[in-house]
């Protein structure tokens, strides 16, 4: 159990969304997003995402094309070339559930939902993501 008011304590709040504020609301991100090649605020790719602000996972998101939903502060969706993503913030992980376009041969496939732990480098999590269903 996490201490109340300790640094890792706020950091497991911001992520289940208690803070309303998205990316494009944030005064602090607005340089970072007007720029997507600079993001100071990210730690290496290959640190741990809880290791990471929640703004800086907003976004790290916002660069990889994937839009907050309105009213829904910790859903994204990611539409990448034959298909699309929803993407969840959780407490303890992030869910990924891809919605894959149709097969070539004209049928429907059915959708993979995969759970990342927040233990996981950021590059390992965007390099599964991207990687599509």
């Amino acid at each position: 159990m996490l201490a109340p008011g300790s640094a890792r304590a706020s950091f497991w709040l911001g992520l289940t969304c208690r803070n309303p504020c998205g990316p494009r609301q944030h005064p602090r991100l607005e340089p970072a997003l007007a720029s997507p090649l600079s993001l100071p605020s990210l730690p290496p790719a290959q640190t741990p995402l809880y290791n990471h602000p929640l703004p800086a996972i907003e976004a790290w998101l916002a660069v990889l094309g994937a839009v907050q939903q309105p009213g829904r502060p910790c859903f994204w969706r990611l539409r990448h070339g034959g298909w699309s993503a929803d993407l969840e913030l959780g407490v303890e992980e992030i869910t990924v559930v891809w919605q894959p376009g149709s097969a070539r041969d004209g049928s429907a496939t059915a959708a993979a939902r995969r759970q990342f732990p927040y233990g996981l480098s950021r590059a390992d999590v965007e390099a599964a993501i991207l990687a599509g269903p």
